[in-house]
């Protein structure tokens, strides 16, 4: 049986999203700069809702409620195992051209987290949902990438 998860894990409240933004610093390397790219805002306002000083736009709130559940998916199909995660995160995937590469191919999880955002993240969650239980049967191929 796995160990139960922190309450924070499955919660949507502004404290559990701190708590988030902070397990993803330390097991995922998604610092305040990192995070920040993904979410799309300069870091320090995120800096100050982190520090419990400022609201987290609702957009921007929005996208970490998505980068979380990713990070839940990945996290599933590592075995739970962050450091697995996070390796798969920082691995690059050579550029094939093959319809069935990640959308991350030609780079790394990370980067096209940080570059790519809400739109990169859903992707991602995609891809990863389909490699664990097969590709959702109404995704088309062009939404993919």
């Amino acid at each position: 049986m796995s160990p139960p998860v922190p309450d924070f894990f499955v919660q949507t409240n502004d404290d559990a999203r701190r708590s988030q933004a902070q397990w993803l610093s330390e097991h995922m390397g998604l610092d305040g700069v990192a995070l920040a790219d993904v979410l799309g805002c300069s870091p320090e306002p995120l800096a100050r809702w982190r520090d419990g000083l400022a609201t987290l736009a609702e957009p921007h709130r929005n996208i970490l409620d998505s980068l979380w559940s990713l990070v839940r998916h990945l996290l599933s199909f590592c075995g739970f195992d962050s450091r697995r995660a996070r390796t798969m995160l920082d691995s690059r995937v050579p550029d094939s051209g093959s319809p069935l590469a990640p959308p991350w191919q030609g780079g790394s999880l990370r980067r096209h987290l940080r570059d790519g955002g809400a739109r990169a993240i859903e992707q991602s969650r995609r891809f990863i949902i389909g490699l664990r239980f097969g590709p959702a049967p109404t995704a088309a191929p062009e939404d993919q990438r």
